[in-house]
């Protein structure tokens, strides 16, 4: 089996030649931003909003860089790795500099792509189920941007792993803001509720897909933040992601939610959700 092809700085090589330089401000101080892309049949899902959010994120960080080459390039990642359903990783950091707290000007920021195998999504795909624990949002004010800075996330992912849980559900001043790695909503009394697209959570693609499906299928969405107290009178909870996509939560510390299985409001996303992407891809 040859080895996967990654994209580093405008060079298609062999994931095991692709090096770092050892002063890269990615590593040293997490300087840097991210995406990820879920391809379904060899067709990219919702590209052009992956390359809006990290547009949005470069700004964010003033990392001087317009990704003109990204969307091609994660193409052609995907298709010199024989993949058909994929996962594209694309990484922007500002580059590699002597380790200093003031940003050097003119630095070429380093560039990179990978790609990994992801599981094809049948058309009657089962709605995934998870359980999730709450943990203290200790993360910074800018949670808009998708940086590097995941140690937080990383932290509270791990100890929902310890505990059993698939996923950790952040609470920041008692309101659930979002998962360590995805978006959270609930339904109360047949409506949808999820925090809003402010700073302190990642306005996900995925999420955005799902608002939008809830309008056509004449679902009430309310952009209101719920709190860590209202999850065990929550009718249904789900979570959203572009490597989750959508999964159920059945328990949340220990404790059912509603019947512990997974929701009538829930499952009619999902299925409009997997029509779409075949639809689509």
């Amino acid at each position: 089996m040859h080895a996967p092809t990654v994209y580093l700085n405008g060079e298609f090589l062999p994931r095991e030649d692709a090096k770092l330089g050892a002063d890269e401000r990615g590593v040293h101080f997490a300087d840097g931003v991210y995406e990820v892309v879920r391809y379904f049949s060899g067709k990219a899902f919702t590209m052009n909003e992956h390359l809006d959010r990290l547009r949005r994120s470069l700004d964010g960080i003033d990392l001087p860089y317009d990704a003109p080459e990204i969307a091609a390039v994660s193409d052609e990642l995907v298709r010199r790795n024989g993949l058909t359903d994929a996962r594209v990783y694309w990484q922007v950091t500002r580059g590699v500099a002597p380790r200093d707290h003031v940003i050097a000007d003119d630095l070429q920021p380093t560039v990179y792509l990978s790609a990994e195998e992801a599981r094809p999504l049948a058309a009657d795909e089962p709605l995934p189920t998870i359980t999730a624990i709450t943990t203290l949002d200790d993360r910074w004010h800018n949670c808009w941007i998708k940086s590097l800075m995941l140690l937080p996330n990383t932290l509270a992912k791990t100890r929902a792993a310890k505990a059993g849980a698939g996923e950790a559900l952040f609470v920041r001043d008692g309101r659930i803001t979002e998962g360590a790695s995805t978006n959270c909503f609930a339904v109360f009394d047949g409506e949808l509720y999820t925090h809003p697209a402010d700073r302190f959570i990642l306005e996900g693609i995925t999420r955005n897909v799902v608002i939008a499906l809830a309008d056509e299928l004449d679902i009430a969405v309310h952009e209101q933040a719920f709190t860590a107290a209202d999850l065990p009178g929550a009718d249904e909870i789900f979570v959203t992601g572009t490597g989750t996509l959508l999964a159920s939560i059945t328990a949340a510390d220990g404790k059912l939610v509603a019947n512990g299985r997974a929701g009538a409001v829930t499952q009619r996303l999902w299925a409009a959700f997997v029509a779409l992407i075949n639809n689509t891809c």
